[in-house]
Order: C-alpha cells, then sequence, then structure tokens
C-alpha cells in the first residue's frame, strides 16, 4: 500500500494474521529501563494542567463536595530528549458503557495504553495523556522509572475531579424525567464530551510550556503537536478537529496539525443515531486533516461494516489530501470468554504489539507528510 493513496482512496490492509497470541487485556510495555549511563531511558510525570481552588461545586470540571477542581495527566518522553520536540496528546477511552443504566467508575491508566505510547515516544515524539474528569488513575507502578519522583509511591493512584462520564449522562436524563433509553442516554452522553473538549485548551498549553526539571527550555515545539485518541478517545478527536476554540490564539497560540481516530466509537457506533450525527458532523467542517484507523471486520454484530471510520472519513470537509484511512486485519489475539470478539479486536488494536506494528507506521508517515 502505497502512502499516496492510501491518503486518497480506502486502504485495506491485508498482512497476513499473527500466529502468536497474546492476552488482549494484559499486554503492557515497560517504561522502567536504564540506560548505558546508568540513567532513565524514559522520563514520566504525572502533570496537573486544570486547577482551581474556588469553584462552582456542581461544575463538571469540580468535586461538589468542596468545589476543588483538579485534572491531572501523564507526560511521557524519552530522558535525553532535546527541547523542541513534536508531541502527542493522547486520549485515552472509556471504561464502557453504562449496563443498566448504572454508573460505571472510569478507572483509567498508563498501563493500558503503554504499548502505542511507548511507540510514538521511541519514534520521536513526546506524549501527554490528559485523564478526563471524573477518572481515576490505576496505573502499574512497575512499569514506570525507578527513583523518577517517586512515581512508584505517591505519584500513582489519584483521581481526577468531576463527573465521570457515564454518570453525569445518566444524570441528566433523570433529571427531565424521561424514560431512559440508549438514544436519550447517548445524546447526553456526548454532549459532555463535547464539553470535555474544552479541557484540551489547558492540557495542550500545559504542555506548550512543559519544562522538565532536567531541561531549561520548553520540552515541546507548540507548532507540532497532534490529537490522537482510541475509542471514545477517537471520537473526542474527531468532534476536537471542528473547534474553532483550538484555532483561537487567545486561547492556544498554534492549533493541533492532525487528529488521529484510533478505532473512534467503534463499539457504539451503532447504538444511535447521535454518533453518526456528531461525528460525520464534525468532520465536515474540519480545522486540520483526519486519520481514521480500525479493524476489518471489529464488530461480528455487523460483519464487514466500518461506517465508524468510513462515514466520517467521506464526510471530512478539508484536507482531503492530507487525510486518511486504513482498516487492518485483526491479529489473532485472545481474551477471556466474558470478552466479545468484536471487544477483544477492539481492545488489541492498542494493547498487542503486534497489531500496532500494522497501523502505527500509516499514521506515523502520514503526521510526518501533516508536518508534524
Amino acid at each position: 500500500m502505497s502512502l499516496s493513496s492510501a491518503l486518497t482512496f480506502l486502504a485495506v490492509a491485508t498482512a497476513s494474521l499473527v500466529t502468536r497470541t497474546a492476552h488482549a487485556g494484559l499486554q503492557t510495555c515497560h517504561f522502567d529501563g536504564t540506560g548505558s549511563d546508568g540513567q532513565n531511558v524514559y522520563d514520566v510525570r504525572r502533570v496537573e494542567y486544570f486547577s482551581a481552588t474556588s469553584f462552582n461545586p456542581t461544575a463538571w470540571r469540580c468535586d461538589a463536595n468542596n468545589g476543588q477542581c483538579s485534572l491531572s495527566g501523564y507526560v511521557i518522553s524519552k530522558h535525553h530528549t532535546a527541547a523542541g520536540q513534536p508531541a502527542i496528546v493522547f486520549l485515552h477511552g472509556s471504561e464502557g458503557g453504562a449496563p443498566g443504566f448504572q454508573p460505571v467508575a472510569d478507572d483509567q491508566s498508563l498501563t493500558v495504553y503503554s504499548c502505542p505510547i511507548k511507540r510514538f515516544v521511541d519514534n520521536g515524539y513526546v506524549v501527554f495523556m490528559p485523564f478526563r474528569r471524573g477518572v481515576v488513575d490505576q496505573t502499574d507502578p512497575s512499569m514506570l522509572p525507578v527513583n523518577a519522583d517517586t512515581h512508584r509511591t505517591a505519584q500513582t493512584g489519584w483521581s481526577n475531579t468531576g463527573w465521570a462520564a457515564n454518570a453525569w449522562a445518566i444524570h441528566q436524563v433523570q433529571q427531565q424525567g424521561v424514560a431512559m433509553n440508549i438514544d436519550n442516554y447517548d445524546g447526553q452522553y456526548i454532549t459532555y464530551l463535547d464539553m470535555e473538549i474544552d479541557d484540551l485548551i489547558p492540557a495542550i498549553n500545559r504542555l506548550d510550556n512543559f519544562v522538565r526539571p532536567d531541561m531549561t527550555a520548553n520540552l515541546v515545539d507548540p507548532t507540532r503537536i497532534a490529537i490522537v485518541g482510541h475509542s471514545i478517545g477517537g471520537a473526542m478527536a474527531t468532534f476536537a478537529s471542528s473547534d474553532d476554540d483550538l484555532y483561537d490564539p487567545s486561547n492556544i497560540p498554534h492549533g493541533p496539525r492532525a487528529f488521529v481516530s484510533l478505532s473512534g466509537a467503534a463499539m457504539s457506533y451503532h447504538e444511535s443515531h447521535w454518533w453518526h450525527d456528531v461525528l460525520t458532523g464534525a468532520a465536515a467542517i474540519n480545522n486540520a486533516p483526519l486519520v481514521f484507523t480500525r479493524v476489518l471486520d471489529e464488530d461480528a454484530r455487523t460483519p464487514n461494516d466500518f461506517a465508524s471510520a468510513q462515514e466520517p472519513f467521506a464526510a471530512r470537509g478539508a484536507f482531503p489530501q492530507k487525510s486518511g484511512m486504513a482498516l487492518f486485519s485483526p491479529v489473532n489475539a485472545t481474551c477471556s470468554a466474558s470478552v466479545s470478539p468484536w471487544q477483544c479486536a477492539h481492545t488489541a488494536f492498542v494493547t498487542n504489539s503486534a497489531q500496532i506494528d500494522r497501523w502505527f507506521p500509516f499514521v506515523n508517515d502520514t503526521l510526518h507528510i501533516d508536518g508534524m
């Protein structure tokens, strides 16, 4: 598959299946290695990107008990990285839906996304993974560098203030006094995700100005930042591509170079018309190139369906020569019996190194064309 054709036409990657199996939910990568100089190869830091000590306690960013607001995430880079590097803002997925419309705690971790993030870092990017509102950090301390800002103790296990998206959506429908169904739940859920795009403004500004303690200059080149997301994070990347606030110099000096959806909302896409409407609507007014990837036959309920990538890609309103879409055959990943085949494929997309080997070159090459 040539890169030029992949950027203008639908490209299907048909690499043979990998025979090695892996538990899709458990394969992780580590940042705890040391170099020949005895120094950590990677630098991993928890970074707060939004805080307020006095704020409306019912607002979505805050703790309803005391009005304290705090949003954090992880910045990952090579220890010997020079200043002025290109950067990825990596948007994580969700813990899951709301079975029976009961809230599910949104636990997230750097552990789950360690392999794609490490791939980006090893290829010259700095990665900032901002956790969303109401998210609890469950990062495994053993994967982090030793003796680096006490990451293995006090730096892990923190939580962001605010409503988690699924709890907020359920609350909003209940407040309306109507019967809960997937349509009104998804409508409120997507409304909340769209509000969370506002959090990218302080996140990008924090990344723009981030200086590691061992450096004297800014780690990141603010003119070379891209937004990449998986699952719900991929949907958010598409939403963000249409957000004019991210291109307002009074908010952010430089808007993102590109937006990448890694299997964005693939498992939710056919739940409700809202996903189609909002994703295609956002893509139609995109402010920068859009890149879509996902697995072929990921959703066994609708074989050969890839509408969650195809339809937003077809709807994009600008940058057609620099946007792209590619589909990839699934790896031979195994999950527990309680995990559906399409959920296994969806998870393996970012947790199985063999699958990452398939989509990363396409994404990386496209980002380079986009000026990263």
